[in-house]
């Protein structure tokens, strides 16, 4: 947003860091999970989960599962820091 001032880009680019660490550190725990790629297809490109699902060569219902476990996990580690 153009309207932002400094510190709200400040405190955006950080929520953000510390996300894209969450998720690395989750990705590399269980990469045959694809968790990097979940989540690049759901909040990047803004996929329904079916598109996913077909995407990955995947069911809906695993997908629905691994994002939910992405989420619990990202939690937690969100959380420890």
């Amino acid at each position: 947003d153009l309207s932002d001032g400094p510190e709200e880009i400040v405190i955006k680019k950080e929520v953000l860091q510390s996300v894209l660490d969450a998720i690395t550190i989750i990705h590399s725990k269980a990469p045959e999970k694809q968790f990097m790629e979940l989540y690049n297809l759901r909040y990047v490109k803004n996929l329904k989960q079916k598109e996913i699902a077909k995407e990955l060569n995947l069911s809906q219902s695993e997908i629905s599962k691994r994002l939910l476990e992405m989420m619990t996990e990202m939690k937690n580690v969100l959380n420890k820091n």
